[in-house]
């Protein structure tokens, strides 16, 4: 159930980066803003992978750092950087920070 909700949160936030994606490149503020929406995005992203690996692989499957969490990062900083460049930096500082307090 988890894994379907973030996944849909996911696509939902990755459409509203898009959809107000002027907006959000308009001032510094919302450029800010659209770095912590990339961080909401690497974290549904995240929660969805990590428990779709532990549906398929079982509950003892732990996420690592190398292809999951990278990937999760890359995606969510891929499409922080679809809005505006100082958003890619932003939402990185933020999932670092994320990242930190998940583990």
């Amino acid at each position: 159930l988890s894994f379907v909700l973030s996944s849909i949160f996911s696509v939902l936030v990755f459409a509203a980066m898009q959809m107000y994606r002027q907006q959000l490149a308009s001032s510094e503020w919302l450029t800010i803003f659209g770095g912590f929406l990339g961080h909401i995005l690497f974290i549904l992203i995240l929660t969805a992978v990590g428990n779709f690996e532990n549906t398929i692989f079982g509950s003892n499957f732990q996420t690592k750092l190398v292809p999951e969490v990278v990937f999760c990062l890359a995606a969510a900083m891929f499409a922080s950087g679809l809005v505006h460049r100082v958003c890619v930096t932003t939402c990185f500082i933020f999932s670092l920070v994320a990242l930190y307090y998940i583990n």
